[in-house]
């Protein structure tokens, strides 16, 4: 088959986020290439939060901040029309202002606990809150149509890479196995 494209952008607003849950106003935009067995795909993306006038304060103003910015790139090729293999590289980066935020909405959760076995249990859940500054993923994938497009069956391994800001980096292996049914 011949060259096919597609481009998109998205754009969403919430006009009343719930502070801490929603992003204020998210906007991405896409590309797909496919040539010759080849595709690509990119997408990148960005979410604003609104915040008070200091971190953790539940009344949101009317400022956008930036909270979080992320991409993902792939491509691939297809072979002998029952298998295809693909690379990918995504990322995800907060911003400081956004850590700051969730830093002081965390500890001001586990300040207002009302006994120790309640504060114990928020320090395990939010304890290290607003410490992830990015994540990387690169991965090798592999995929497999028995049947046609009707089955897919697909695994991929990845390399993770967490950057945090207190601690060490951690970097982790993932393998997953997938299967997917169209009908």
């Amino acid at each position: 088959p011949g060259f096919r494209y597609s481009l998109g952008v998205g754009a969403s607003y919430d006009f009343q986020p719930v502070a801490y849950r929603d992003f204020a106003m998210r906007l991405a935009a896409e590309v797909m290439l496919k040539a010759f067995g080849w595709n690509f795909f990119g997408t990148f993306w960005t979410g604003f939060h609104n915040r008070g006038d200091e971190p953790g304060d539940p009344d949101v103003s009317a400022d956008f901040n930036l909270a979080m910015f992320g991409a993902e790139l792939q491509t691939g090729y297809l072979y002998a029309r029952w298998g295809e293999v693909s690379l990918r590289y995504a990322f995800l980066r907060t911003s400081e202002d956004f850590r700051d935020d969730v830093r002081a909405r965390s500890a001001e959760l586990i300040a207002n606990a009302e006994d120790d076995d309640e504060r114990a249990s928020l320090e395990d859940r939010y304890g290290d809150a607003g410490s992830m500054i990015a994540l990387h993923e690169m991965a090798l994938g592999l995929n497999f149509y028995p049947f046609g497009r009707n089955l897919k069956l697909a695994t991929d391994l990845s390399y993770l890479i967490q950057e945090r800001e207190d601690a060490d980096s951690t970097q982790d292996l993932r393998l997953r196995v997938m299967v997917q049914l169209w009908f």
